[in-house]
């Protein structure tokens, strides 16, 4: 819950997708659905949709909200999905909690899954963003290796995709960005707060220590 943040945010953060997934031309699978709040967002547009869950636990809490997420691996489950039946198959991010041979074979069955004029939808940590992995990459010890844009580009139209739009998300919040003056009277002022929040980034202590007591 700490390293994904609130399902109130995350709702905030994928109502517009779920909006655009209201026409695909099938039921939607949600794999590594967590917690339930995108396949929330598209029940409550009335979408057809179902979820793929690996985490026990996650399955569990799920139940009680009446979706439907089996617990399940999601290549394991799409290898027995009817060929042409899905309407999109989202990850929410997925890809880089999986391995290189893994990740091919995931967009291959995706392409075969999807009914003429589906949507894969990928969303992943971007690595060319030095804030994800001094803030948010390593919260999560699953995660297997970040995806660069470039290869999951040849990946996705290696499967035999054409259509691809990239969408960058998820901006860090003004607080923590460059301060950009407007005039020069702020300048010596802005200078001095991002020297402060560079030098947080990147010159921060390089170990940490944890003392807990009960």
């Amino acid at each position: 819950d700490v390293a994904r943040g609130s399902t109130e945010d995350i709702g905030v953060e994928y109502r517009e997708l779920a909006a655009r997934l209201g026409g695909a031309p099938g039921p939607v699978v949600d794999i590594g659905a967590g917690r339930g709040e995108f396949l929330e967002l598209l029940r409550e547009r009335d979408v057809p949709c179902w979820g793929i869950e690996i985490d026990e636990a996650l399955v569990r809490r799920a139940a009680g909200t009446g979706l439907d997420i089996p617990l399940s691996d999601g290549l394991d489950a799409l290898r027995e999905v009817p060929f042409g039946s899905l309407g999109a198959i989202v990850l929410l991010p997925v890809i880089d909690h999986r391995t290189p041979n893994e990740l091919l074979e995931l967009v291959e069955l995706s392409f075969d899954r999807l009914a003429p004029g589906g949507s894969l939808v990928l969303e992943t940590p971007n690595p060319q963003s030095l804030y994800v992995f001094a803030r948010a990459f390593w919260l999560d010890p699953t995660h297997s290796k970040p995806v660069h844009p470039v290869y999951l580009d040849f990946v996705v139209r290696r499967a035999g995709f054409l259509a691809l739009e990239f969408e960058w998300t998820a901006f860090p919040a003004e607080a923590e960005r460059l301060v950009e003056p407007s005039d020069d009277s702020e300048l010596a002022a802005a200078v001095a707060e991002n020297a402060r929040r560079v030098n947080a980034v990147v010159f921060a202590a390089q170990n940490y220590r944890v003392v807990a007591r009960r």
